[in-house]
């Protein structure tokens, strides 16, 4: 139950986060300039003086919009860890329950045996039993909350690297968008140049080129990023091996003090 929980609070939450974010990028630019080209003619003067124009306005627009979007995501962020420490302690607590049980079934069955031995051999072969069974117990629980451990540590590690690449990704989105602006900022001030359609210079042109690169490259390093959910099943799968190797040895443990005592006992 865990491991599902884990995925599915890694899966999705990404996905959504670049989708407001593109769609930001995606709201500054006018329809005209949607498939802008280095030396697009389609590109009039009178829409790159507009654009102009704008210039300030779509900056505090996208700026607001990426500001929001960073809110949410700390926010699904901050939701997630505690769901998941909560659906940790839970688990926890669920173990610790089972393994009160155990002991107390445990005692219930060592009091039988006792009270069947008869001689003092049969009664040391009982205290012999009792004791390599409660000590593979031991090694089995300590193995188990081991595999765990390593387990979260995973985990955590997963989520932390992930959440490093996300704030590596918003900057250099940033650092993109600012660039953008103040060359066009600067391109628009230029005599002659802000309206020159399909100028290499063409303010509109290198804004628009300059945004869907933004909008490619934050949209692939965010695609990356759901791999992630390979590394859990990857994590899970040796988590389980592990305690499934710490049964196997168990019930060999046991099996193998079973059969002493039967003979001991004369059964």
């Amino acid at each position: 139950m865990q491991t599902n929980v884990t995925i599915q609070l890694l899966a999705g939450k990404s996905l959504i986060f670049m989708a407001v974010v593109v769609s930001a990028l995606s709201f500054t630019q006018p329809a005209f300039a949607q498939n802008a080209t280095a030396a697009d003619d389609s590109i009039t003067p009178k829409q790159t003086s507009l654009f102009c124009a704008k210039v300030d306005s779509s900056v505090i627009a996208l700026d607001q919009l990426l500001s929001e979007s960073e809110t949410k995501y700390s926010e699904a962020t901050i939701t997630r860890k505690q769901t998941l420490a909560e659906t940790r302690t839970e688990s926890d607590k669920s173990l610790a329950d089972a393994r009160i049980k155990a002991d107390e079934s445990y005692s219930e069955q060592y009091k039988i045996l006792m009270a069947a031995a008869v001689t003092k051999t049969e009664k040391k072969a009982v205290t012999s039993f009792q004791k390599t069974v409660t000590q593979a117990i031991t090694d089995r629980r300590e193995a188990v909350d081991a595999a765990i451990k390593t387990y979260r540590a995973g985990v955590d590690k997963v989520m932390s690297t992930r959440e490093s690449k996300y704030s590596a990704a918003i900057t250099t989105l940033k650092a993109t968008i600012d660039s953008a602006y103040a060359s066009a900022k600067a391109d628009c001030a230029a005599d002659g140049t802000a309206t020159a359609s399909g100028s290499a210079v063409n303010p509109q042109v290198k804004n628009d080129l300059a945004m869907q690169n933004a909008r490619t490259q934050f949209a692939n390093t965010i695609a990356a990023l759901e791999k992630d959910t390979a590394k859990i099943e990857t994590l899970t799968s040796a988590r389980d091996t592990a305690v499934g190797d710490a049964d196997a040895l168990f019930q060999t443990i046991v099996q193998a003090a079973g059969g002493k005592l039967k003979i001991a006992l004369n059964q």
